[in-house]
């Protein structure tokens, strides 16, 4: 060969292995931009399931060479053609275990599928499970419904652990304690975090990670009422990611307006919080939030230029918690869900809650938790108490609709009230004699005091009226705990 040939072909031999190696170098890049579109989290989930399954299918093997069965599993999961992946995964879905032999909750086996079917996706088998439209793996699907139903009777349920919100007397247990407050740069800082969590209802360290400064939060002035407010506004969120499918979705802008109280004001809290950054040195990060001094120095910054880390956001509310001594789990997450449950108490619209949340369907209601004075309302109910509207006092404090027949106004209820201990109505004698005779005459309050005179026994007529007189009072005075303003029309 002449040396012109052999440089031509070499030259021929050094561009395949060209063309080979950028399609490589493609690829690979191509597989690491589908892994990055898995959260750290989920990454950690799968890399458990595998190990799981990787476990199982060794004592598998073991114990089919023990027994003398010719069932071993071989190969690699993602290898596998789809019939030996149904009956691998079926295999798989009736024996697995934990190390000390129990079976795991239903909902520990129904992540593992998910898990395992998420690790399959990333490379590149792309298989549906529990798709009941999937004819390949319909088995998968009956088989994990029959197992994970065996396991509910047998009592393998496990119960789902939420993030518990933060009532108002465990946040003034925080400002007490000087937990929260604005005296050290570190105070400063998860303050911050606490408020902006709570009034914007972000998510978890990751959503306060992504924080950036001067740009996501600004304080804005109202130009009507003249008020300062900070505005938040959202980028991107767990189900708004900004691709394609969120187009035409847009992120959530929130304000937050000035609080009287300034030492408690968040606009107050960011505006300091703000001044005390390094701003003026050209490296300081463009993160929100940043790693907190020991003190504010001369110049009142409290912050150094480097980032604080993921970790310390995530367990900020946790640490928070254990400082204050309370008790319960508690997370960043804690936050949201607190903010949704303070509205869903104040009675606040549903699509309101749910703009504020951010949320795009009817998961905000696993948000809403119900307190405890809600159950024991319900609890209440449930023995036979029959408040008629919802109060405290379980009485009305609206006006009773006036009937259309002719009417004439009790003249004792327009004297002056007799003094009203502080005993609730309920425990009164009063109460007590009112409620006895309305369940005789199997009637309600407002029943009574709609109904004819002459449908009314004598007795039960003297008791309704001692009753409103004892604890009726005019409305020019204010309401009180142990008080109720009524107009009552009894028919004649």
């Amino acid at each position: 060969m002449s040396l012109l040939g052999f440089w031509q072909q070499s030259c021929k031999h050094l561009c395949l292995f060209r063309q080979v190696f950028i399609s490589l170098a493609l690829s690979q890049v191509l597989v690491t931009l589908f892994v990055s579109r898995l959260s750290s989290a989920s990454e950690k989930k799968i890399g458990w399931a595998v190990r799981i399954f990787d476990n199982w299918q060794k004592a598998h093997n073991l114990r089919t060479k023990l027994e003398g069965r010719s069932d071993e599993i071989r190969g690699l999961l993602e290898d596998m053609e789809e019939s030996v992946l149904c009956d691998t995964m079926c295999k798989f879905i009736l024996e697995v275990r934990k190390v000390s032999g129990e079976p795991y909750p239903r909902e520990t086996l129904y992540s593992l599928v998910i898990m395992m079917q998420m690790y399959l996706d990333t490379k590149g088998h792309h298989v549906r499970f529990l798709d009941p439209q999937s004819v390949s793996f319909v088995k998968v699907r009956n088989t994990l419904d029959n197992r994970m139903k065996c396991l509910s009777r047998e009592g393998y349920i496990m119960p789902k652990s939420k993030a518990q919100v933060i009532t108002y007397s465990q946040e003034e247990n925080m400002w007490q304690q000087e937990l929260l407050g604005d005296h050290t740069p570190e105070r400063l800082l998860y303050t911050v975090l606490y408020l902006l969590g709570v009034q914007f209802a972000l998510r978890t360290g990751e959503e306060h990670k992504s924080l950036k400064f001067g740009k996501q939060l600004v304080v804005q002035t109202d130009v009507e009422s003249g008020d300062d407010y900070l505005e938040y506004t959202e980028y991107t969120a767990k189900n708004n990611q900004g691709g394609i499918d969120a187009l035409k979705a847009s992120g959530k802008v929130l304000h937050c307006y000035r609080n009287p109280n300034a030492n408690r004001c968040l606009v107050t809290l960011y505006q300091k919080y703000i001044a005390a950054r390094p701003v003026k040195n050209p490296k300081c990060s463009a993160d929100f939030y940043l790693r907190p001094l020991a003190k504010f120095n001369s110049e009142g910054i409290g912050y150094s230029c480097q980032p604080l880390g993921i970790h310390k956001i995530e367990s900020a509310i946790k640490n928070l918690y254990l400082e204050a001594g309370l008790k319960g789990k508690r997370s960043n997450h804690s936050l949201r869900a607190t903010a949704a449950t303070r509205l869903y108490e104040a009675e606040v619209d549903e699509q309101l809650i749910q703009e504020h949340t951010g949320h795009r369907s009817n998961a905000i209601r696993g948000y809403k938790r119900t307190s405890s004075n809600l159950q024991k309302k319900v609890c209440g109910t449930l023995y036979g108490a029959k408040p008629l509207v919802k109060g405290d006092n379980g009485l009305s404090n609206q006006k009773l609709p006036n009937s259309q027949q002719p009417t004439q106004v009790v003249d004792s209820l327009t004297q002056e009230s007799q003094p009203v201990s502080n005993m609730p109505l309920h425990d009164s004698p009063e109460g007590q004699a009112l409620h006895t005779k309305l369940t005789a005459a199997n009637m309600t309050l407002r029943q009574a005091m709609n109904a004819p005179v002459s449908t009314i026994d004598s007795d039960l007529f003297s008791t309704l009226v001692n009753f409103v007189h004892v604890y009726a009072r005019p409305q020019t005075e204010p309401n009180s705990n142990h008080s109720v303003n009524v107009h009552v029309h009894f028919h004649l």
